[in-house]
């Protein structure tokens, strides 16, 4: 499950490349503006993040901003603060994109122009189409049981976004999701190279 509060993905947006930070603000956290009431909301984004990266510091802002201003709701002030805003222009879709450049430059929403970051306002838009997919825990738990090491990396990686760091936990998860399998002792052997176990 990913956390509701924007400054609580920040942990999250550390640890990953641009285009899985624009997938969690844009998407992930998108959705979860979307779905709460609208007097909810500003509680999501009350808390100002901590620093991620300068570029990125500044478009959490402007997410926040063009969110809010769509919303007619009132931004924040951490939105308006220091490290905020950016000297230059920064595109957020990374440089093998550049054929989208343009599109960039003429169609992002204003409150991204004003902190420095360029994007194309429908790269921001969360599909209207849900579709559900495994949760973490759930994803976690099939990944440990196919016992595969081409999965062993995706395990690690789950592993910290559920924040497990003991073998207990993994079989626990493991467990509650398929409690009518044992587990393969491959699958054993990765849990335990993994949380030291």
């Amino acid at each position: 499950m990913f956390p509701a509060a924007l400054a609580d993905y920040v942990p999250l947006l550390r640890e990953t490349d641009d285009l899985h930070r624009l997938r969690l603000v844009a998407h992930e956290f998108g959705l979860r503006w979307e779905d709460a009431p609208l007097p909810q909301r500003l509680r999501l984004v009350a808390g100002e993040p901590g620093p991620v990266s300068p570029p990125w510091d500044a478009f959490l802002a402007a997410y926040v901003e063009y969110r809010c201003y769509h919303d007619r709701l009132p931004a924040p002030d951490w939105v308006f603060g220091p490290g905020r805003y950016l000297e230059g222009f920064w595109f957020v879709l990374p440089p093998e994109w550049r054929v989208l450049r343009r599109e960039d430059r003429i169609h992002s929403p204003a409150a991204f122009e004003v902190h420095g970051t360029l994007i194309a306002e429908r790269e921001l838009a969360v599909p209207a189409l849900r579709v559900t997919a495994a949760s973490s825990e759930r994803m976690l738990a099939m990944k440990v049981m196919s016992g595969r090491r081409s999965d062993i990396q995706d395990i690690r990686t789950l592993l910290g976004i559920l924040g497990f760091t003991a073998e207990g936990e993994v079989l626990e998860t493991v467990a509650n999701v398929f409690p009518d399998e044992p587990l393969p002792e491959r699958s054993l052997e990765i849990v335990r190279l993994l949380t030291g176990g």
